[in-house]
Formats: structure tokens, sequence, C-alpha cells
């Protein structure tokens, strides 16, 4: 099958982190943690949005939280599609990243780092 065909019409552009923090005890308990999403988008034009997709994960010795922001661009016009497709793919797309950034952020000496699963981003937005 040619791989053009199955190119997805939504691309993403400059990914980066805004903000990440982390916050934590001496001792972090092995508790359920809490993870919350939240998404702003942005329409530029047409073809063109502003995303960000700040992660917060929490327990009562932990707090991460994690914002990112990326523009992504239609490379032809989904039609009615357009917006179920920006509301559910760029989140998709970015949720890695972040989920990688997170990771990063708790490999530390003295704790184990969170490792969030993959997951289905549309259940939390």
């Amino acid at each position: 099958m040619d791989i053009k065909k199955m190119e997805s019409v939504l691309r993403m552009e400059d990914l980066y982190f805004s903000y990440c923090s982390v916050e934590r005890d001496l001792n972090i308990t092995e508790d359920t943690l809490e993870i919350n999403l939240d998404r702003e988008i942005e329409p530029l034009d047409d073809l063109s949005y502003d995303v960000q997709l700040d992660v917060s994960v929490k327990n009562a010795n932990l707090k991460v939280f994690v914002s990112s922001k990326a523009k992504f661009i239609f490379t032809s016009d989904p039609g009615d599609m357009r917006d179920k497709v920006v509301k559910n793919n760029t989140v998709a797309i970015m949720f890695p990243f972040v989920r990688s950034q997170i990771t990063l952020l708790t490999s530390q000496p003295g704790m184990q780092p969170v490792i969030i699963p993959p997951i289905n981003t549309a259940k939390f937005i």
C-alpha cells in the first residue's frame, strides 16, 4: 500500500513544554495517582490551530504538572470532520510527548518514576 495514502491530513509543528513542575515530599507513598487533562484550542485560520495541553498527576505526596503547546496544520480540508479531528486527534498526538516528559521529570533519586500507561485520550476530553 502507498504510504502517502495513509498520511494524516493533520500535522503537528513546534511542540514545546511551556511549563513543568514537580513538588514532592521526602517520602512518597505508593498511593493511586490522579491524572487530569485539560486542553485549549485556538483557531489561527481555516486550516491551523494553536493547542495547549495541560496534564497534572498527583497524590498525597507528589504533584507533577506539564503544560505543552503545539501548532497543528491541516494539509487538506477535512470538511465536516474538522472539529472532531481537532478536538480528539491533537490531544492524542501530543499526549505521548507529555507522558515522556512526566517520566523524565520524575526519574529522580529516591523516587519511583511516574510512568503513565497509554490511554484513550478521548475519554478524558
